[in-house]
C-alpha cells in the first residue's frame, strides 16, 4: 500500500465525518456538517498534515452568528485536529460554514516542573 494511500484510509478511520472524497481529483478529504451535508475542507493545494485527534471536545454550535468579529485575522480553516495549532481542535462552525481551529471545552494544560 501506497503512503498517501495509507495516510487517507486512516484519516478516514479516525475522524468518521472527513475522508477521502472517492474519484474527486481536487479535493483530497470531504467534511460533514452537523447536517449530515457534505463538503471539501481540504484540497490538494494545501499541505499534508499529520492526522490527529486532540483531547477535549468542540464548543457547541452556535445558534446564532455574531454581529462582529474580533480583529485577531481570519479563522485558520483545518480538515482535521492535526491541521491546528497547539491545543485548538477542527470543529464546524456554522456562522462560516465550514470547520475551522477552536479552543476546545476541555484541554490538558502542558505542566512545567522547575
Amino acid at each position: 500500500m501506497h503512503f498517501a494511500s495509507f495516510v487517507l484510509l486512516s484519516y478516514a478511520i479516525i475522524l468518521g465525518s472527513c475522508g477521502p472524497a472517492p474519484g474527486s481529483s481536487r479535493c483530497r478529504y470531504w467534511c460533514k456538517t452537523p447536517e449530515n451535508q457534505y463538503y471539501c475542507c481540504e484540497d490538494n493545494n494545501q499541505p499534508i498534515r499529520p492526522v490527529q485527534e486532540k483531547f477535549g471536545t468542540c464548543p457547541p454550535v452556535r445558534l446564532e452568528c455574531p454581529q462582529t468579529r474580533i480583529a485577531t485575522g481570519p479563522p485558520l480553516t483545518c480538515s482535521n485536529d492535526g491541521s491546528c495549532p497547539v491545543s485548538d481542535k477542527c470543529c464546524f462552525d456554522v456562522c462560516l460554514k465550514e470547520h475551522v481551529c477552536k479552543l476546545p471545552l476541555e484541554y490538558a494544560l502542558p505542566i512545567f516542573f522547575e
